[in-house]
């Protein structure tokens, strides 16, 4: 397909024994930082016979990323003051700090309908910076 995999993580077993994947695609190793890109939810089908999984992909979400300004990742957030272990798909501005408070859009994981699901009102929403490292 020609799409370089900038980024992925295997979510589940789900409650249903299914696994899944989040992953950010781009053309172009740069672009995964600096340009479009999609972030897809795959679901895992089954193993070959040579080991290799095979998944669906599901749904996916079109993206266009200028980092530090526009960045996207997941990760797991208070939304309303509440934790979560839910993993968010989150659009935000990386302030180099361990909380995003610069969030503009949200999307969780559905799994029952098994996409990507918005999230209104994310005023009062905070997240773990994924790439934030105390001066390692």
């Amino acid at each position: 397909m020609g799409w370089f995999d900038c980024a992925g993580t295997v979510i589940g077993p789900d409650g249903n024994t299914n696994s899944y994947v989040i992953s950010q695609l781009s053309k172009s190793q740069k672009e995964c930082r600096y340009g479009k890109g999609k972030i897809i939810l795959e679901k895992f089908l089954y193993r070959r016979n040579d080991g290799i999984a095979v998944h669906e992909v599901i749904d996916e979400i079109d993206i266009e990323s200028n980092s530090p300004e526009k960045e996207y990742n997941w990760t797991t957030c208070k939304v309303n003051g509440v934790s979560s272990k839910q993993l968010y798909l989150i659009y935000f501005k990386d302030q180099r700090q361990a909380e995003l408070t610069a969030i503009w859009d949200l999307w969780e994981i559905d799994f029952k309908l098994e996409k990507f699901v918005k999230v209104e009102n994310v005023e009062r929403v905070t997240c773990v910076n994924p790439d934030y490292s105390d001066e390692i």
